[in-house]
């Protein structure tokens, strides 16, 4: 799976299991490149949420500073990050918010989706 995604970067690889879903990412790094390993994992205290992406999102910055207004405290300057909050905080319509020319998986490891 991780190698049909290859040319889509050479900079960093990772894939990211569980048991019932499986995400895999091939990075070409251009936003916050000592932090922003993919896939990225969200972790609260009854919930894993995995999210792989590429491409770039022009409003992140924006999104960012509405999340931290809403309480969201982040842990690097990646979009990928800010997508992951946007997701917990608005769920699937949050998608809406955003502005790029990107693709992303996600997965929900509490909803099974």
């Amino acid at each position: 799976m991780a190698q049909t995604v290859k040319r889509r970067g050479p900079d960093t690889q990772g894939c990211w299991l569980s048991p019932h879903a499986a995400l895999a990412h091939h990075r070409l790094i251009v936003i916050d490149p000592t932090c922003a390993a993919q896939p990225m994992i969200y972790q609260t205290d009854n919930n894993t949420i995995a999210i792989t992406n590429n491409g770039e999102m022009y409003n992140f910055r924006e999104l960012r500073d509405e999340l931290t207004a809403h309480g969201h405290i982040f842990q690097m300057k990646s979009d990928t990050e800010v997508i992951l909050h946007v997701y917990t905080e608005w769920g699937e319509g949050g998608v809406k918010r955003l502005n790029g020319i990107f693709a992303f998986g996600l997965w929900n490891e509490q909803k099974q989706q």
